[in-house]
């Protein structure tokens, strides 16, 4: 199994995927620590018929977005991907908590209004909105389940950098 990779999508979608985030196990607390070697099968180099990194970062990066939110409190910003050609963006919820405005960038420089909230759940931090920002691309995201220890990269806008590319690894699965 190779890494799991995320991919713009080739045509447009009418109605936004699913997010599904399966439920996690509480950790749990005393007892010993075990380290084990990496799982059987994993390597932290390129499988065959992957990609290279440059290519991941040119086919991912338009369906990437900038996020800003303003109000009483201050401000916050932080990173989306366009699910849908139809204006739908999943962000992370801690990003527009309490923020009654936002704004949605996209890698062209374009900007639109969140127009609402259509989903969200705090306990994952996941949250996702509707804009007018259509005929976008959307990021095709894997069905491949995910390993721990698989290589992954993240694209983004942390901390107000743009376009930024981390690699790393699933750290628990």
């Amino acid at each position: 199994t190779g890494p799991v990779i995320f991919l713009p999508a080739q045509t447009d979608a009418s109605v936004p995927p699913s997010v599904s985030v399966p439920p996690q196990t509480a950790p749990q607390t005393g007892g010993t620590l075990e380290l084990n070697q990496t799982p059987e099968g994993v390597e932290n180099i390129p499988q065959t018929g992957g990609l290279p990194l440059q290519d991941i970062y040119d086919n991912t990066i338009a369906s990437v977005v900038s996020i800003t939110c303003a109000g009483q409190s201050g401000n916050s910003s932080g990173t989306g991907v366009i699910l849908s050609a139809n204006g739908y963006i999943v962000t992370n919820y801690h990003v527009i908590e309490n923020f009654p405005e936002a704004k949605v960038y996209l890698l062209t420089g374009e900007a639109y209004e969140v127009k609402g909230v259509k989903g969200y759940d705090i306990k994952r931090d996941i949250a996702v909105l509707e804009t007018d920002c259509k005929n976008s691309i959307p990021l095709q995201c894997s069905t491949a389940g995910t390993i721990t220890g698989a290589t992954v990269y993240t694209i983004g806008s942390s901390l107000g950098m743009t376009s930024t590319l981390s690699e790393g690894i699933v750290s628990c699965a």
